[in-house]
């Protein structure tokens, strides 16, 4: 299968490449025959004795097209463009209510979902200043045909992948991706956050005026004090004065805590890589290993084919 793909890539750089590509047509409808062969020599009761003796009758015909598939492998393998390939991982953002477990910004699943469809695709694009259109660039292209999202659910993580032809294509194209659907998350968490942010000023706000409310009642307590004509009769509205702004302070107090820790990084935040973006070493793509199986099995495969074309001509 690998050599079926090699041959897809070979075919969108050009008409010089149709020579290679009719040959592997050839080679598919050699493989059709090879198997309709089989299947009709298992009916008829294939014994390996029978296998030993046709590998040993066309074992240079087996030979010489097992290599000939190899170096085609191996040849398509040096022909196409390399491609290195990024891949991170990303933590959904949450925002804390106070009441309860966390709650993401957008549920993993669905974060998922949308990283899968063209308008994310072209967003990301269109951050890299790429064309919109297939077919026009090859690093639109690669991204878009190698982009690549999977769900880790026991990890609760988003794991990213995409290609590039070069280590450095490879890691601007996930950061695109990553701040993409980092931006996106931004704009929904933004109400929320923001809302919190006011309401820890307002409570700041009122905790000054009922602080500096608390050092004039103080005051006046002491005055009150010194005047024993006016001590009693005061002396009752001032303590419920007091009991007052004592309650406000510790009602105001306890409300900016829970606000504290409601928008304490650790627990409310915006979606983020869980580390740096990691670039393999080695290109991704072609696998040259891949390319030498693929090629010494068709080949394989059409030796075969003719060696029982040939069986049956000669009956």
């Amino acid at each position: 299968m690998g050599f079926f793909v090699a041959l897809g890539h070979l075919r969108k750089n050009g008409r010089h490449f149709r020579k290679i590509f009719n040959f592997g047509n050839i080679l598919f409808k050699s493989y059709h025959y090879f198997m309709s062969e089989i299947l009709e020599r298992a009916a008829d009761g294939v014994t390996v004795g029978d296998a030993v003796e046709f590998c040993r009758r066309h074992f240079i015909v087996l030979i010489t097209f097992i290599l000939l598939g190899l170096a085609i492998g191996l040849g398509t393998s040096f022909v196409l463009r390399k491609q290195w390939e990024a891949t991170s991982n990303i933590q959904i953002g949450q925002i804390y209510s106070g009441n309860g477990p966390p709650t993401q910004i957008e549920a993993t699943a669905r974060s998922l979902e949308r990283m899968r469809q063209a308008p994310f695709v072209d967003a990301v694009l269109t951050r890299l200043g790429l064309p919109l259109e297939a077919g026009v660039n090859r690093e639109s292209d690669v991204l878009r045909a190698s982009l690549n999202v999977n769900y880790n659910r026991g990890a609760d993580i988003l794991q990213i992948a995409v290609r590039g032809e070069s280590p450095d294509e490879a890691r601007r194209n996930l950061a695109a991706v990553q701040e993409q659907l980092i931006d996106i998350h931004s704009s929904l968490a933004k109400p929320s956050i923001d809302r919190m942010k006011k309401e820890m000023v307002d409570v700041q706000e009122a905790l000054g005026i009922e602080q500096a409310r608390k050092k004039r009642l103080d005051e006046l307590v002491a005055t009150s004090l010194k005047s024993s004509a006016a001590r009693f009769s005061v002396g009752v509205l001032i303590t419920e004065m007091v009991q007052q702004n004592d309650l406000q302070l510790r009602t105001l107090s306890q409300r900016k805590i829970a606000l504290e820790e409601q928008i304490d990084p650790d627990r409310t935040f915006n979606t983020r890589p869980l580390g740096a973006i990691a670039v393999s070493r080695h290109p991704a793509f072609p696998r040259k290993l891949y390319f030498l199986l693929g090629g010494a099995v068709l080949g394989m495969a059409f030796a075969v084919a003719a060696g029982l074309y040939a069986d049956s001509r000669r009956r």
